[in-house]
Formats: structure tokens, C-alpha cells, sequence
């Protein structure tokens, strides 16, 4: 026997079985006998799960076949520690992993590298949007404004792109504008030239824009959780909600009450979360809150622990109703948080919560509909809303909106974001003579008659073209892009207005990444300069691997391409991926 074998040793170790998805695990290895949770049968159970795994593939072969569809191809911790000694044991002698001080290096320099790109990109940007928010971290005293700005280029794709984080001593509004404003010009940009910032309410960003004659935008997924906040104020909710949030921390606390109610949902089929404390600043807290509790409360009741936390008929019967009426506004924050909404849809989100909220006949509907109806009549007042509704094909000029809207008022403060000088009569030469066929073709299909390219001419045609054929782009943005030609002037204005996201999600998504770094036990003590480097290099390599997974995908569609050519005697099934026609 080599003496070495025993240091060269192949470790083995083998996938966890896909049973244990199905069956419920045993506690120890004394146990013989195990139930199917799907039949009620008692099955041998001696060590191994050759006997279950064969019940379970010949009695329920489509649950069996819907394990293997959603089972997730990710190395268990196990799995992964193993795998990690296999490298350490066969790494090279000279190998010698980087130590911390090479690592931040790493970190450093391509961060600095990045930011370096960023500030190329963003060269000579005007009328951009600021998207920030604050954090706060009291026991570790941190203290920071995130910095994201949003545009639209050329081709009339919006660009949402993250650009620092910025300590605050203070939390005023003169304090904030000093830090963002050094953030600004680390990339380049003048605080001149944004056209809109789009935050949250706080008093001091709100105080910050005016004094900077900015636009303010408020968040919209902020806008729809202050209705649940005023909503949560009533009496008859604050008792429903102080329920559910004992109930909550009781499970936070009690570990082994909680995975017992887990294994009971889960064993019925219940996949959703179970009701455990919320953030405040959640957005969507409240209904999320009571859509868990009602998920899992059949559960409660088999828990001798829980039995302190069951409700009288009456008082479930309001949860149910309640949580039906607040469902529309969770579903509003999931539509308006998404990178590629836009601010043209939180006026119409609002208003169409409000009718389905209307048509709901619980006593506490009417208070809902009276804490919208304020925060409704907040944004009508936001001339920047309702110009940037202007600009949105899907909205503009719609009998829907005349009962809220005065579009001609709408088109008089339009004209404050028109760039353009007011020009002369543009006569259509046509006499000129074209080099190609191609340059031909394409220029007829622009306009050729006499026409004056005055905003309000422009605004006439738009409001006819929307009222004999609304196109039926999804995105406004795409609409833009191929009547620019048709539209100079207000595809310009367009250009400005739909720059910004419908919220400040992206701030909120920075800052949960700022906490899972921040609450590591071997972070606690990081700086916030290194919490910059780090973010910023997740930033380059997000953007790296979504490059690289487009370079494989088009890689793959010409491999397919050249493979049908050659067996032209075949039909193809080809389907063309849905990512290449983005």
C-alpha cells in the first residue's frame, strides 16, 4: 500500500436525496417507521431511502417528477466544504492564497478603475436624475447618503447607475447637499445640471431641493406605504396589528416553536414565510404582515405553544377583509419598485387603487379611500407628474384622466423643459441629391412636407396621432425611440422627463447589501470607505456577468443557427431566446 494513499485520497460525498424534500426527516436513526405525507402509508424506514425513494416514484410519479423539475442545482454547505478540501489538498506547493491587506488592495483598485468608466460615461451629463436616501446604523454609528443617477442615452434606453456613498455628520439639509454635491463632482457632475431628484419625504431633502430649484418627485413605493402608515393609525387596525406582531416576536424568540410551524406548513404545501418581525421602513409591511399570519394560522392551532395567539371568528373575519383591500397597494409597491417602471404610473397606480379600493363594502374601506384621496391630491399638485404623463403615449390626452387632468394647463408648463429655440419655417428640399439608394429610401419615410417645428404644432400632432391610433408600447420609452424623428422637439422633452424610475428602490436595494455586510460578526468594524469599494466592485461585477451571459447566449445562437443551415432538409424548431429581442 502507498503510504501517501491516505493523504491522496479521493474524498466522496453524495447529493443529498431528493426524498427528503417529500418525506419528513427522522430525528434520529432509531426511527423505522416513516408516513407519507401524501397517502398517510407507514413505510419501512431502516437507514436507507431505497424503500421510500421507490414508493414515492411509483405511487406519486408526478410529485416525484415536480421534485426533480424544482430542485435547485446549488452545493449544500456540506457539499461545498468537501469540495473545498479537495482543492486544498491538491493546491501546488507554491500556491499561496492573497492575505487581507492584497485583497483590499484588489478591492481599491478596481473600484478606483470603475469609477474611472463611470466618469467617461457620464461626461458632459445634463438633466440627469438623482436618485439618494439615507441610512442609519445607531449601534454601529454609521451614517450615509447612497448616490444613484439616472438618464436616458441616445437610443433612448434609461441607464440607472450607482455612484457612491457619502458619510453624514449631520442630518440637515445643508449637510447632505455639501456630501452629495462632492459625490457629484468625484463623477464629473454639477449639481446645476440635475433635473429631478427623487427621494423620499424627509423634511431635509425636501428643504435640499428647493433651495437647489430642483424637481422633487416622491417615491412611489414610499408614497403607498405612508397610506398604510396613516391607514395603520386607526384604532380598529393598531388592535389587529399589535396581534400579529406579539404573535411575531414570539416565534422570533422561540426557535423551536418556529421550526416546528415551518414543518407543518410545509408538510401542507405552504411556501410561504412565516409571520416574523418586519422593519419599519418596510415597504408593504402591514399587508405582508397579515398575509404570512393568515397563510400559516390553520397551523397555529395544532401548536399547544400557540394556543395564547388564536382569534375570536370575528376578528379573523376582519383581518381576511382587511388584508383583501390593502392587497392592491402591496401589489402597487412590487409594480413601482422595479427599475424600468416609470414616473408616469404613480399617478394612475394611486387612482387605480383607489377604485378597486371603492368597490370593497367593509366600514373600514372608507378610511382607506380617505387616506389615499390626500395622497393623491399631493401628486395632482406635482406639475412634473403630470408633464411626464404628457410624454407617456399609454396616458397622455386620455378621457380617463380629464376628471383629474387639464391637459391644456398641462401643455403650457410643459414648455419649461423645451431645450430648443423656437426656429423658423423648415421647408423639405427636394431637389437634393442622394449619394445611394439606401439614404434615398430612408429619407422618405420622413416627413417632406412644409412644417413649422413649434412645440405647440408638435403637441397638435401628437394629441391627433393618440386619438385615431394609440400605439400599444408597453414602454414609453420605446415609443420615443422610433417617433423621435416625427417628434423632435417633445421626443427631447420626453428624453428628460421618463428618465427617472417610479421610486428610489435602488437605494433601498444598496442598502441591503450594506447590512448584510455591516452585520457580519468579522465586518462589524468595517469602514465605510471599504463598504464603498466593495459595492462598487458588486456593481462591476454585475454588469461583467450580465455581459458575459450575453456574450454566451448570442455564442449560442449562431452555434444553433449554423447547425439548422447544414441540415436544410430538416424543419427547425428554433425558437429565438426572449433576451436576445432585449
Amino acid at each position: 500500500m502507498n503510504p501517501s494513499s491516505s493523504n491522496s485520497a479521493e474524498i466522496v460525498f453524495k447529493p443529498r436525496s431528493v426524498v427528503w424534500q417529500f418525506y419528513p426527516k427522522p430525528a434520529n436513526s432509531e426511527v423505522s417507521r416513516i408516513q407519507c405525507p401524501s397517502c398517510k402509508s407507514d413505510l419501512k424506514f431502516r437507514g436507507s431511502t431505497t424503500g421510500i425513494l421507490k414508493h414515492l416514484t411509483n405511487r406519486h410519479k408526478d410529485l416525484y417528477r415536480d421534485l426533480l423539475k424544482n430542485k435547485v442545482d446549488l452545493l449544500p454547505r456540506d457539499r461545498l466544504h468537501s469540495a473545498l478540501l479537495i482543492i486544498q489538498k491538491t493546491k501546488p506547493v507554491e500556491f499561496k492564497p492573497p492575505n487581507q491587506k492584497k485583497i483590499k488592495a484588489l478591492i481599491v483598485g478596481m473600484a478606483k478603475n470603475h469609477v474611472e468608466c463611470v466618469k467617461n460615461e457620464l461626461n458632459n451629463m445634463k438633466n440627469y436624475t438623482l436618485l439618494t436616501d439615507g441610512y442609519s446604523d445607531m449601534r454601529r454609528n454609521y451614517h450615509f447618503y447612497s448616490l444613484h443617477v439616472a438618464f436616458v442615452d441616445n437610443d433612448f434606453e434609461r441607464k440607472i447607475t450607482f455612484l457612491t456613498l457619502k458619510k453624514v455628520e449631520k442630518g440637515d439639509n445643508v449637510s447632505i447637499a455639501k456630501e452629495l454635491n462632492l459625490g457629484l463632482s468625484e463623477f464629473g457632475l454639477k449639481f446645476s445640471e440635475c433635473s429631478l431628484l427623487t427621494a423620499d419625504a424627509g423634511s431635509p431633502l425636501v428643504l435640499l431641493a428647493d433651495k437647489h430649484e430642483l424637481d422633487r418627485v416622491h417615491c412611489g413605493c414610499h408614497l403607498l406605504n405612508l397610506i398604510l402608515t396613516d391607514f395603520a393609525e386607526e384604532r380598529c387596525i393598531q388592535k389587529i396589528q399589535s396581534k400579529m406582531q406579539s404573535f411575531a416576536r414570539y416565534l422570533a424568540k422561540h426557535k423551536d416553536v418556529r421550526a416546528k410551524l415551518k414543518s407543518l406548513s410545509n408538510r401542507n404545501g405552504i411556501d410561504t414565510p412565516l409571520p416574523l418581525p418586519l422593519s419599519p421602513t418596510r415597504w408593504g409591511a402591514l399587508h405582508i404582515l397579515m398575509e404570512r399570519f393568515l397563510s400559516n394560522y390553520d397551523f397555529i392551532k395544532d401548536l399547544a405553544e400557540l394556543k395564547d395567539f388564536l382569534l375570536k371568528g370575528e376578528e379573523m373575519a376582519n383581518i381576511k377583509e382587511i388584508c383583501s383591500i390593502l392587497k392592491p397597494i402591496h401589489e402597487g409597491i412590487l409594480r413601482l419598485e422595479r427599475d424600468n417602471s416609470h414616473v408616469s404610473e404613480i399617478i394612475p397606480t394611486v387612482y387605480f387603487i383607489k377604485k378597486q379600493t371603492e368597490k370593497s363594502a367593509a366600514p373600514v374601506a372608507q378610511k382607506l379611500i380617505t387616506c389615499i384621496d390626500e395622497r393623491l391630491n399631493q401628486c395632482i399638485k406635482n406639475r412634473r407628474l403630470l408633464c411626464t404623463m404628457l410624454c407617456d403615449h399609454r396616458f397622455a390626452y386620455s378621457d380617463m384622466w380629464s376628471a383629474i387632468v387639464d391637459w391644456s394647463e398641462v401643455e403650457s408648463w410643459i414648455e419649461d423643459y423645451d431645450l430648443k429655440p423656437v426656429p423658423s419655417v423648415v421647408t423639405a428640399d427636394s431637389s437634393k441629391d442622394f449619394c445611394d439608394l439606401d439614404s434615398f429610401l430612408d429619407c422618405s419615410s420622413s416627413q417632406s412636407s412644409d412644417k413649422s417645428d413649434d412645440l405647440q404644432t408638435e403637441l397638435f400632432r401628437f394629441r391627433a396621432l393618440l386619438a385615431s391610433n394609440r400605439p400599444s408600447y408597453r414602454n414609453p420609452l420605446e415609443f420615443w425611440s422610433g417617433q423621435r424623428n416625427n417628434f423632435p422637439r417633445i421626443s427631447v422633452i420626453a428624453k428628460i422627463l421618463l428618465s427617472s424610475p417610479a421610486s428610489a428602490s435602488c437605494s433601498e436595494r444598496c442598502f441591503s447589501r450594506c447590512s448584510d455586510i455591516i452585520r457580519q460578526k468579522k465586518r462589524n468594524r468595517i469602514e465605510l470607505d471599504t463598504i464603498n469599494s466593495v459595492l462598487i466592485v458588486n456593481e462591476l461585477s454585475r454588469i461583467e456577468r450580465t455581459q458575459d451571459k450575453n456574450i454566451r447566449e448570442e455564442d449560442e445562437f449562431y452555434d444553433s443557427s449554423e447547425t439548422e443551415t447544414e441540415t436544410e432538409s430538416e424543419l427547425s424548431d428554433f425558437q429565438e431566446d426572449d433576451s436576445m429581442d432585449q
